[in-house]
């Protein structure tokens, strides 16, 4: 398994982190990583998501949702080909560590046989993208 892992600190309530990012219809305006989120947030659900790690092109995929914990899980599963050729649990994890300050963490797990040659590939440049999105919901959330 290959993993990616991200975490920042935001100065705003749970409650503010999640709705920024369950408001799907706004990711467009903030969000410069997944430039477009569409789709139910029910477990079960499909999504079309449409990522942009930087220096690397444009990919979209329909995951499906795992989790859905308001305030304080969201996550996806999606495949590339097959499960067992590539899959990705995409995983926003936001722990309150003060009425108005959360720690938010963003990572993802990906396995399969291809999981290894694929994250040498575009693992550095797709880590830069969770950063980037973090550092975005942050502002985001914290004007609210």
């Amino acid at each position: 398994m290959k993993t990616i892992n991200t975490e920042i600190i935001i100065n705003a309530s749970a409650q503010n982190v999640w709705n920024t990012l369950m408001d799907f219809d706004k990711h467009p305006e903030w969000n410069p990583f997944i430039t477009k989120l569409t789709g139910e947030a029910k477990v079960g659900e499909k999504l079309h998501v449409e990522i942009q790690p930087p220096n690397q092109k444009l990919s979209t995929f329909t995951p499906k949702v795992l989790t859905v914990q308001p305030n304080k899980h969201f996550s996806w599963r999606g495949t590339f080909l097959a499960s067992f050729v590539m899959a990705g649990e995409h995983n926003y994890e936001i722990e309150e560590l003060e009425p108005n300050k959360v720690k938010f963490k963003h990572y993802e797990n990906f396995t399969g046989v291809l999981a290894g040659i694929i994250m040498k590939k575009i693992g550095e440049d797709t880590q830069k993208g969770f950063q980037m999105m973090n550092e975005a919901i942050k502002a985001r959330a914290e004007a609210m």
